[in-house]
């Protein structure tokens, strides 16, 4: 029996034609086979048309860095977390470059600035790359220099307990001069 889901994606009327959709690859060719056949209003079937439809992939692969952003600092990059997508089943070449050279993977922790580059080949040849430019820097507050996100993204913790040590603070002068002026004024 032909199947209706992929027809009704084509926007032809489901309710008059049925097609069995088929996927196959030889020599990461993509073709498409299947039947179609005609279907009138009192449900008699027409002949089965066979198609064979080769599949030309021109859309390239998707590449998305999920944990270095663009002119970011960070204090360490211990693992390049990265996603790639194509839209056929084919293989992929994934190339990734650390300043120029091939990336072997193992964690950035020296300081300067870094150009990360991954190239993408899916096997119709399409190709995308994704380049992010970043820095490491020394892990001390000076590191930062004037960039505030870079002070909010790599020493939060210092930042909050900072906070916490000056809310205290605030407290207990507070107090103290509530305290004070209490005194004063029973005097």
């Amino acid at each position: 029996i032909c199947g209706k889901n992929l027809l009704s994606q084509t926007g032809i009327d489901t309710d008059k034609y049925e097609i069995i959709p088929i996927y196959i690859t030889k020599d990461l060719v993509w073709y498409s086979s299947g039947c179609l056949r005609y279907i009138d209003s009192f449900n008699n079937y027409s002949n089965t048309i066979n198609i064979l439809v080769k599949l030309n992939d021109t859309t390239s692969p998707t590449i998305n860095i999920k944990n270095i952003e663009n002119d970011k600092k960070y204090l360490s990059i211990n693992k390049l977390d990265y996603e790639v997508k194509d839209n056929f089943l084919n293989e992929l070449n994934v190339s990734i470059y650390l300043n120029d050279k091939l990336y072997e993977g193992t964690p950035i922790t020296n300081p300067g600035k870094y150009v990360l580059k991954i190239v993408v080949v899916d096997g119709n040849k399409n190709k995308t790359e994704e380049t992010v430019n970043f820095e490491i820097i020394k892990n001390n507050l000076i590191g930062c220099g004037l960039d505030s996100n870079c002070y909010e993204e790599n020493y939060q913790v210092v930042i909050y307990i900072a906070l916490g040590i000056l809310g205290v603070a605030f407290v207990i002068v507070t107090v103290k001069l509530i305290l004070n002026k209490q005194k004063k004024t029973k005097e």
